[in-house]
């Protein structure tokens, strides 16, 4: 369960938090349901739904998920497409959570409600319908809708499942392209050699002729033909990740260069070596 007080996940085999010692209490669990909300249709993606970083779950338009869960505090991500939104929340009663992909803002959209709405008509309490009521239950343990444990130490990793998985080609490679939150890989078809691109080396991702170019660090460029009805979407996707790991750095190198700072001004490094040691962190 979620500790209450650090929000941690504390596991169920405790009666203290392992991280802070708050005592976890375990009592009598509830309900939690997730609706896809949406219209159904022929090609029907699933919704990726990973809760406490122990599950992962794949729930299509107008189905819900019915959990019992240990009150407390819950973190729940949703993954559609190449947008992700992740929700805190202290769950102590039945809730419902309604999740939609906007089609027209691009985002995932979650609404928290009762898992039964009510009404007062001539002073008479009467429930009414909702979005669980006419959604399909689905079963949390059935192959398909629960991810296998792989998927789980991935998601836990942050690498998740390949996001995109695109027959392509690069120069003079046919080959399949996968791409993921923090890599792309290409593996061609004629002798399975795998070619692995980290986020963390790539400077820039262009548009080039029609095609992409994913640009290293190292000025090398890798083009990949695109098709059309995906181009703007995967563009968007490997633009947006780039970007997020590259910030990430940024703040990592600002904090190791504070540190140093405060190292030279107390003394303990020299002149010449607090120079080189920058030198190294900026890279130049």
């Amino acid at each position: 369960m979620i500790c209450p007080k650090c929000r941690k996940n504390a596991g169920d085999k405790f009666k203290f938090c392992p991280f802070c010692g708050a005592e976890l209490t375990n009592t009598q669990q509830i309900k939690l349901t997730i609706v896809r909300k949406g219209q159904r249709f022929d090609d029907n993606p699933a919704m990726t739904v990973f809760i406490d970083e122990e599950a992962v779950y794949y729930i299509r338009s107008a189905e819900k998920l019915v959990l019992n869960i240990d009150p407390g505090w819950h973190s729940i991500k949703f993954i559609f497409k190449i947008r992700e939104k992740t929700i805190d929340l202290n769950i102590n009663q039945n809730t419902m959570i309604e999740a939609e992909y906007n089609t027209l803002s691009g985002l995932i959209e979650t609404v928290l409600t009762p898992r039964i709405n009510f009404t007062v008509k001539d002073g008479k309490v009467k429930s009414v319908e909702n979005a669980a009521s006419s959604a399909t239950e689905i079963n949390p343990n059935a192959v398909g809708t629960k991810a296998d444990p792989s998927v789980i130490a991935e998601m836990r990793a942050g690498n998740n499942k390949a996001m995109y998985e695109i027959k392509t080609t690069t120069g003079f490679l046919n080959g399949t392209l996968y791409i993921y939150a923090n890599r792309v890989e290409f593996i061609t078809g004629a002798n399975n050699k795998t070619t692995l691109i980290s986020f963390n080396d790539v400077k820039k991702v262009e548009k080039k002729m029609g095609n992409i170019d994913i640009v290293e660090k190292d000025d090398n460029h890798n083009i990949f033909v695109i098709p059309r009805e995906k181009f703007t979407e995967v563009f968007s996707y490997l633009n947006e990740h780039v970007k997020a790991l590259s910030h990430s750095e940024e703040e990592f190198d600002d904090e190791k260069l504070r540190k140093l700072k405060a190292l030279y001004d107390e003394g303990i490094l020299t002149q010449q070596e607090y120079e080189s040691k920058k030198r190294q962190i900026l890279g130049i």
